[in-house]
């Protein structure tokens, strides 16, 4: 069978649950043809896709660092910690 392979690098401070398969998904789609640059600018800019958007497998995604602020500052408010 064809084998692709795909190397995508995102940097965030943060991110949502799924959000980066989804992304990869949305990117694989439209180097596929599944999907217009359009139709991904209109999802980012209205928080939703007119039709289902591909999740990308978790098959080879690797988590290649973390970094964290020179200083963490905690906060405690309610018995919940912040920072």
């Amino acid at each position: 069978p064809d084998l692709k392979t795909y190397q995508v690098s995102i940097t965030g401070d943060r991110f949502l649950y799924k959000m980066v398969r989804f992304l990869v998904g949305a990117i694989i789609a439209c180097g596929e043809g599944k999907l217009s640059i359009e139709d991904v600018e209109t999802a980012l800019r209205d928080g939703r896709f007119e039709q289902k958007p591909m999740c990308a497998p978790p098959n080879g995604l690797v988590l290649d660092s973390v970094e964290y602020m020179q200083r963490i500052q905690w906060i405690e408010n309610d018995r919940k910690q912040y920072w």
